[in-house]
């Protein structure tokens, strides 16, 4: 089991990281926006520690958040099997608000009525992860047939209905997104489908933000 983010919702994104990045000192680590559902998410941590961070969560239609009374969500956890996880609970007496019928996530409500959020472990274990990407089976008639070491920065599952999963991932320059998800017959190593032992491929594919570097100069 792993802490994941406490989600908080914001009424006014600036201001916000104005309170948290500039005032209290935390550092964005990394956002999204969906034109779709029409909100925003930016994931913040200590600058030193981005193991515990806070997802502040933006509507772009607004929320009426009260006097402070709305602006909780909830906490995220990973655990290995969420099925066992919310049967336990169930057994307990605990409230189950979203059962895990697509098998991914579940809430279920402490004694306190607080929100809590499980995800099953998997796309996440590849946050952080360096793979490895023989050359692609549908690009291999023009490129070289070897084996490149790519870092996976970070995954987010941000719904998952019906088997279709929407997600975020951050990557190193050069990542064959398709074959991290699908694994290319066993040409990526790990990759989505081989952690979470079921058979996985892309969908709709877009380019969200590059992130460019730049080049140190050297002094002669």
């Amino acid at each position: 089991m792993k802490y994941l983010h406490t989600m908080i919702r914001v009424s006014d994104i600036e201001e916000s990281l104005n309170f948290y990045c500039g005032q209290l000192g935390l550092k964005e680590v990394r956002r999204y926006d969906n034109d779709h559902g029409r909100f925003t998410l930016i994931f913040l941590s200590a600058p030193d520690d981005e193991s515990a961070q806070i997802e502040l969560t933006y509507n772009w239609d607004g929320d009426e958040l009260g006097d402070g009374s709305r602006n909780f969500g909830h906490l995220a956890y990973r655990v290995d099997n969420i099925y066992e996880t919310c049967q336990r609970l169930m057994d307990m007496g605990y409230t189950i608000n979203r059962p895990p019928r697509d098998g991914h996530m579940a809430f279920v409500r402490s004694p306190d009525k607080i929100s809590i959020e499980s995800l099953k472990k998997g796309a996440q274990r590849l946050t952080s992860t360096v793979i490895e990407q023989r050359t692609p089976t549908r690009v291999s008639h023009r490129r070289a047939d070897l084996v490149r070491p790519r870092l996976v920065n970070s995954v987010d599952v941000i719904s998952f209905t019906d088997g279709m999963a929407e997600l975020v991932i951050r990557a190193q320059h050069g990542t064959y997104i398709r074959e991290l998800v699908s694994g290319d017959d066993g040409r990526t190593v790990p990759s989505l489908t081989s952690l979470i032992d079921a058979k996985c491929k892309v969908e709709v594919l877009d380019v969200l933000n590059l992130h460019l570097q730049a080049k140190e100069e050297k002094n002669d």
